[in-house]
């Protein structure tokens, strides 16, 4: 079971690599941990229960939001 995981992820670089360029985004690493559980445990393996942090999905979600002052 844990060779499937680890082949899962390896497929997923925004997971592991933080030079990839989704690696901070929070809704396709997401997927990306959703879809290899998919891919680890199709064959009717158990999954492991263990929480994956739902993305916010807001529609300001991660973004920072400044107010100016006067001048």
């Amino acid at each position: 079971m844990e060779d499937k995981i680890i082949v899962a992820v390896c497929g997923k670089p925004e997971l592991y690599d933080s030079t990839n360029y989704f690696y901070r985004d929070k809704y396709r690493k997401d997927l990306a941990w959703r879809r290899t559980d998919g891919q680890a445990f199709s064959s009717g393996d158990a999954a492991p229960v263990v929480g994956v942090p739902e993305a916010d999905s807001s529609p300001n979600a991660g973004q920072q939001i400044f107010e100016l002052g006067p001048g």
